[in-house]
């Protein structure tokens, strides 16, 4: 604890850090270079080990500075975490969410407008990442996650199964004739470029749960989010083979129809936030009304 007393210079570590290079870090706090690099020496010299390796470019990591950064990190989330917690009565303020790019994109942003008149307090960051929320380090409240992980500290409340199945513009669909999936044509497929990828869908997948293979004749356009895979089956480039969650108000409004019954049901969505966060009147609202939202979609599932 004695070297906590003088590790004033821990901002300019922080600044540093982020940046790797110190007239950056100078800029941000305001202050010159060589300043910086005092304050760096200075931390350096009570905790007794480098951080930073000198480099023509910028900085790097020593191993140890490395492993003092994690350790910053995760304690300036844990404080900022404590400072949410406490301030727990407030409607007002931001919250981010974390959501998949493609449900973000076309379950969550239709839904926004209703948000907003629903709760006009909230100030809604939307962040769109396929990686799993890090409420301690990424400034992340709440995530919407795609399957239960194992995460004995968060609330993860069930919202809404999925599946999986084909579908095309009406126009694709008159121009072709496709009455059975043996009708189905390599160049008529639309496809998902990371089929491997957490929310992605894999035509070999699902002609394998129908115990055929795949076509071979030809092959169509692959994209690099299931979005993308939609947008273009609804200007009648192809068929594609999507989710529920992402096609569901198309199919309603008649601007994609679902070819086939057959369908592969999955796990589904989940709202998640740490338990210690449920307390936040923000995170209640959240809650309430993202739970509303998947009442009312899963009425309209029929399968």
């Amino acid at each position: 604890m004695d070297r906590l007393k003088s590790l004033d210079s821990l901002r300019f570590f922080v600044a540093a850090a982020r940046h790797l290079n110190f007239t950056k870090a100078g800029n941000e706090l305001g202050i010159s270079q060589s300043a910086v690099s005092q304050q760096i020496a200075k931390l350096e010299s009570v905790i007794g080990f480098r951080l930073f390796e000198r480099q023509a470019r910028g900085l790097k990591f020593t191993e140890k500075g490395a492993r003092f950064w994690d350790a910053v990190r995760e304690g300036l989330g844990r404080i900022e975490q404590s400072l949410q917690e406490l301030d727990d009565t407030r409607l007002t303020g931001k919250l981010t969410v974390r959501a998949l790019p493609s449900f973000a994109a076309r379950w969550l942003l239709p839904r926004i407008d209703e948000l907003r008149d629903w709760a006009p307090e909230l100030n809604i960051v939307v962040d769109a990442d396929l990686a799993q929320p890090d409420f301690l380090n990424d400034g992340v409240d709440i995530a919407i996650t795609y399957g239960k992980g194992d995460h004995p500290e968060w609330d993860q409340s069930f919202l809404f199964h999925d599946a999986i199945f084909p579908v095309c513009s009406p126009d694709f669909l008159l121009s072709h004739r496709i009455a059975s999936p043996q009708d189905l044509r390599g160049e008529h497929l639309l496809h998902d470029s990371v089929p491997q990828a957490i929310y992605s869908t894999s035509w070999d997948a699902w002609f394998a749960s129908l115990g055929m293979s795949m076509p071979q004749s030809g092959t169509g356009p692959a994209f690099s989010t299931l979005a993308m895979v939609c947008e273009s089956a609804i200007k009648g480039q192809g068929v594609a083979v999507s989710r529920h969650s992402l096609v569901a108000e198309d199919i309603a409004k008649g601007r994609l129809v679902r070819l086939f019954d057959h369908v592969l049901l999955e796990d589904g969505f989940y709202l998640a936030c740490p338990k210690s966060n449920l307390k936040r009147i923000v995170i209640q609202k959240f809650y309430e009304w993202t739970k509303e939202q998947a009442a009312l979609f899963r009425e309209g599932m029929q399968f």
